[in-house]
């Protein structure tokens, strides 16, 4: 199930990867102001999907859908962990679809009739 924010792009961390496996994990944060306190989003962009951040600017407004994703780990030790993360499924791109409008594209590349 999907769930969606919009907000400003604060910061867009670099790929990492981890693990014999190589997983990889992108961080990207997002922030609403919320008047005396901002609130700020760190969600992630994992494996393949890590390349949509690619083209994300700090201050550029979007809107995410992401799904809730929750772990956990035991450590060698047997001791228990739990975390989350907030993985983004979808990035819409506010600046990008106003280039889109402006320059008269349409959805199926053909021209309106009227």
């Amino acid at each position: 199930m999907s769930n969606q924010i919009t907000g400003i792009v604060h910061q867009v961390d670099d790929v990492k990867e981890y693990g014999d496996k190589g997983f990889r994990k992108r961080q990207v944060v997002l922030v609403q102001n919320r008047g005396k306190y901002d609130n700020y989003m760190p969600m992630v962009l994992i494996q393949d999907d890590c390349e949509m951040g690619d083209s994300l600017k700090v201050g550029q407004e979007l809107t995410v859908e992401f799904s809730i994703s929750g772990r956990r780990w035991v450590s060698p030790d047997g001791d228990v962990v739990f975390f989350q993360d907030l993985q983004i499924d979808d990035i819409i791109n506010y600046e990008e679809l106003a280039a889109e409008s402006m320059s008269g594209e349409t959805s199926s590349g053909e021209d309106v009739p009227f």
